[in-house]
């Protein structure tokens, strides 16, 4: 018998948490703006794209009736999700950098940021 990933009930309850914060914050971003700019749109696409990753590896440790072809088109999936988190979070950290590179060190508080520009 092989044994796969068992979770207990606390892994569901903070991943029920996750989810449901990822969720407010999603529906708070859009309630808030009216037009939607493209910083409110990386800040949007970077969380949903977490939840479906948290989401689908929530469904991995679903009862065992999986065939052949179902168990690699989840794992692939999954990674799909994963990477698409890490693409979002390296351009909003893109975004960010080219934002404090862009401003002028006129004030103190605007120079002191100057130092985590590369």
């Amino acid at each position: 018998m092989v044994h796969g990933l068992s979770f207990n009930i606390h892994d569901y309850i903070l991943t029920a948490a996750s989810l449901l914060a990822i969720a407010a914050y999603v529906i708070h971003q859009l309630m808030k703006t009216k037009k939607l700019n493209l910083p409110e749109i990386m800040m949007i696409c970077l969380p949903l794209s977490l939840f479906m990753a948290i989401l689908c590896f929530i469904l991995i440790t679903a009862p065992p009736s999986r065939d052949r072809i179902e168990c690699p088109a989840l794992a692939a999936i999954v990674q799909y999700f994963f990477l698409s988190s890490f693409m979002w979070s390296n351009a909003v950290a893109y975004d960010i950098t080219k934002t404090l590179s862009a401003m002028s060190a006129s004030s103190p508080s605007v120079s002191r940021l100057k130092f985590y520009v590369p």
